[in-house]
């Protein structure tokens, strides 16, 4: 029903076409969780094949849910001065049976995913709730923070209220069950819209000096832009920063579009092409790995 890619010549190749009747290929198989591309699912022909991808990316969502949900429980155990051995302890067992819950995984799942907030079990570790009257206000708030080493489709992506850009400074992140959503610091629509408390939003820290596995197509808008004023910064950029196209076009009332497709391997190089173009003006209308299906029917 779908594979990630195939042996050509002896080596590892990714789909390049779709499969038809007659066709032989080499299935291998592994223990390990696959690495699936989320833009598979646009390949597949059949229920069973979607549902299969569905599983795999849901498995990758649960295992960063997880992760992160830990993660902030631990930064709020530590600002709270409680050690880190609490979660070991007695205590955090009989929490879990409070909250109804299996095992400490599934806590970190569900803070991971903003269902449960750490909160509640600082509420039962230190006995009693936060000091009503010296709760800080929104603006004092101290954020959890997340660590972005990589992206990864299936589970970030950037709001379209805001347009955050990946190594951005000021950017907050929300989670939920999707994964997590990029959002400017400041974006309006975070804070009134949405309704979230300040806790809900965590700060986003780019790993610069992470190396991304698989490197990433970026399709970039920039508006009331001129291909002609953005050409000195776009020819200064390094050498490792590919660019697959590049042309100017003008959309609704005579708006000048800059259309840019880029291929980055980290967010020091984003960081770089990104902090030479106008920002408020910068869209990422989309993004995947260099070779994926989605590039593929976009002929690149």
């Amino acid at each position: 029903d779908y594979c990630e890619g195939a042996l050509v010549g002896g080596l590892w190749s990714p789909i390049t076409r779709q499969l038809k009747d007659g066709d032989s290929v080499e299935i291998i198989s592994s223990s390990e969780p696959l690495d699936v591309d989320p833009d598979l699912e646009d390949l597949c022909k059949t229920p069973k094949a979607r549902a299969a991808i569905n599983r795999q990316l849901q498995q990758r969502r649960l295992r960063f849910a997880q992760e992160t949900g830990r993660d902030i429980l631990l930064q709020e155990i530590i600002r709270n001065k409680l050690p880190s051995s609490v979660l070991e302890g007695e205590n955090f067992r009989l929490i879990l049976e409070i909250l109804n819950l299996k095992d400490p995984q599934e806590l970190y799942i569900q803070i991971g995913q903003d269902l449960k907030s750490p909160g509640v079990v600082l509420y039962y570790l230190e006995g009693h709730g936060p000091d009503e009257e010296k709760k800080p206000g929104p603006e004092h708030v101290e954020r959890n923070t997340i660590s972005v080493p990589t992206l990864d489709k299936a589970i970030f992506k950037f709001a379209r209220c805001c347009n955050p850009l990946p190594g951005q400074e000021n950017v907050v992140a929300t989670l939920s069950e999707r994964g997590v959503t990029f959002h400017n610091g400041d974006c309006q629509d975070l804070h009134q819209r949405h309704s979230l408390q300040p806790k809900q939003m965590l700060q986003v820290h780019w790993n610069t000096r992470a190396v991304w596995k698989h490197p990433l197509v970026f399709d970039v808008h920039i508006y009331e832009q001129s291909l002609r004023k953005l050409l000195p910064a776009l020819t200064s950029l390094p050498e490792k920063i590919k660019i697959l196209h590049i042309s100017g076009t003008t959309g609704k009332n005579d708006c000048e579009i800059v259309i840019l497709r880029v291929v980055l391997h980290s967010f020091d190089e984003a960081r770089k092409l990104f902090g030479g173009l106008p920002t408020e003006r910068t869209v990422i209308e989309e993004f995947g790995r260099e070779g994926g299906p989605r590039h593929f029917r976009a002929g690149i």
